[in-house]
């Protein structure tokens, strides 16, 4: 078995701009296609290396270690910083460098349009079925009628808090407030802070897309409210760190700093703020420039099988792409999770879009930080 090799890489998004044989149970009980199961049946490898720049949540070593063994194959895993600092790097040369990008919604057709991933060849997935209605072909992911995008994960962007010193948060105002000062941080995220911001601002037409005047009234929004943060977050493990140590009480985060900060014994939640949350879409995109697709169509039906989709939901009760989970939890979990009435859940969630000009909330974005 072939060692992994896994390239832990940190880029500041700022320069960057401009996540036997085949066991029937492990698979989902699916082929996957001709050329797998041909290879599986005789015991052979699949071709390597998968080269995959993921989600640090979702590439564990647990959860790759089966596919891993199951293929005698190679995963070489890079982690993703931000989505828009993928999407520079595929349109850099990246495409020849891996095989598989974690990449959110909003950005998938216009790679689509560009030729720079393929369409998703859905009769090697035989898993696929498994998807939820709302992710199994989602406008955004469509292009010319063909899927470019295999969601695996989905939910929203919130506030996680300690209870211990804030008993309840329903508000993106508490990364604002003055009575915060010094124990909240934001991330390091010209998007999704310009957004966080205009939501709790409840004052303009398209959060999403705001004039230059809008956001001009938001970036001097968030200088003067810098003045309240203890710092800014880069990574999942810095961010972790600063509620582990109570160095902060709140700060604009992930469902999985929350679950698993619980499993150590802090009072962690996640909000769900009456402006509401920021909801996203994580999928897996193909690189135009694969060479191992027989491995890929593996790997992703293997990201909606029930062991992967468990294991993640146990761990941080995150919403996968597979609907299997409402088969293989019980009824308290699945309330607890919030996928007891998904419509409605998706109603009251803001699901976020590129602005017309990114370009405008970077440079806005570099003012606040450069702001003292």
């Amino acid at each position: 078995m072939s060692r992994e090799q896994i390239t832990r890489g940190r880029r500041d998004f700022m320069t960057t701009l401009g996540r036997g044989g085949l066991a029937a149970s492990l698979m989902g009980g699916g082929v996957l296609g001709a050329w797998g199961a041909m290879n599986t049946a005789l015991g052979q490898p699949l071709p390597g290396p998968l080269r995959i720049h993921g989600n640090p949540v979702a590439t564990r070593d647990k959860d790759m270690k089966p596919f891993k063994q199951q293929y005698d194959v190679d995963l070489q895993i890079q982690l993703s910083v931000t989505h828009t600092e993928t999407v520079t790097r595929i349109y850099s040369g990246a495409t020849k460098q891996f095989d598989l990008f974690t990449l959110q919604h909003p950005f998938i057709k216009k790679l689509a349009r560009d030729r720079m991933i393929l369409p998703i060849d859905e009769s090697k997935i035989a898993n696929i079925d498994n998807l939820y209605d709302h992710v199994r072909r989602p406008e955004w992911a469509m292009h010319d009628g063909r899927l470019y995008a295999l969601n695996y994960l989905w939910g929203y962007d919130s506030i996680v808090y300690n209870e211990k010193h804030l008993p309840k948060v329903d508000s993106w105002g508490v990364l604002f407030e003055d009575a915060s000062r010094g124990r909240v941080a934001w991330r390091d995220d010209p998007l999704q802070m310009i957004l966080t911001a205009a939501l709790y601002m409840q004052k303009f037409r398209d959060p999403n897309n705001l004039s230059e005047t809008d956001l001009a009234e938001v970036k001097k929004f968030l200088i003067a409210k810098k003045k309240n943060i203890r710092t800014m977050w880069t990574t999942y493990a810095e961010a972790v760190n600063l509620l582990r140590s109570e160095e902060v009480h709140a700060l604009w985060g992930w469902l999985p700093m929350a679950t698993s900060l619980r499993k150590e014994g802090l009072r962690m939640s996640y909000a769900f703020p009456k402006e509401k949350p920021i909801m996203w879409f994580t999928n897996y995109i193909v690189s135009k420039d694969t060479q191992v697709q027989p491995t890929v169509w593996a790997f992703l039906n293997y990201c909606l099988s029930d062991p992967f989709t468990m294991s993640m939901t146990n761990d941080f009760d995150y919403r996968m792409g597979s609907s299997r989970q409402l088969t293989l939890l019980p009824p308290e979990r699945i309330k607890q999770i919030g996928l007891d009435n998904i419509p409605e859940l998706v109603r009251n969630s803001y699901t976020y879009l590129l602005p017309d000009r990114l370009d405008k909330y970077v440079e806005a974005w570099a003012e606040v930080k450069a702001a003292s």
